[in-house]
């Protein structure tokens, strides 16, 4: 292996191995002793390894999806429904983008696939809203997905607008004391 992309693997491997370990002692922290712990390093690490993951060819991203474990994948998959929020409240694409990033990075490999569906629902809405153009920035997304995930990505926003619909992922937009949000 080349000197430089050794090092390049290693260094994901090392965020892989950090997001992985944050993910499990925040949920245990919560689930255990109702403790919600500081979610700083966690989102400094998860937009690390998201980078690793768009910066890296098939065999790195490969590596990191597969190194994953449940509580960084579910973690990955709520980093997306955050972004769809964000996106709206900021007026930014690239919240976008970084929410569909995150769903490609889990692939659709976490605690439950369904829960990645709906995060696609949210970002899509949220792409419409901010007049984005979801069909391409879902297949950027998809492009970088390294399993089958890729195609359910790919063909979301090409759904028939009945499909597309909120209410039918089972939700809705609001308004809260903090600005727009899905419930």
């Amino acid at each position: 292996m080349d000197p430089d992309r050794e090092i390049e693997s290693m260094q994901a491997d090392e965020a892989v191995d950090r997001l992985n370990r944050l993910s499990a002692e925040r949920r245990e922290a919560f689930n255990n002793r109702g403790v919600i712990l500081d979610p700083a390093p966690q989102e400094e690490v998860t937009e690390r390894v998201l980078k690793d993951f768009k910066d890296g060819d098939l065999a790195i991203r490969s590596r990191i999806t597969s190194r994953l474990n449940r509580f960084a994948k579910d973690n990955l998959v709520g980093y997306a429904g955050e972004m769809a929020v964000l996106a709206v409240r900021r007026q930014s694409s690239v919240l976008v983008s970084e929410g569909l990033t995150a769903l490609a990075t889990e692939a659709g490999t976490g605690s439950d696939w369904r829960d990645s569906m709906v995060r696609l629902a949210l970002l899509y809405h949220s792409a419409v809203k901010l007049g984005i153009d979801a069909q391409s920035a879902f297949e950027q997304a998809a492009a970088l997905t390294v399993n089958d995930f890729a195609e359910a990505i790919r063909q979301f926003p090409l759904r028939p607008p009945e499909k597309l619909d909120l209410e039918v992922w089972g939700r809705k937009e609001v308004m809260t004391k903090d600005g727009f949000d899905y419930r």
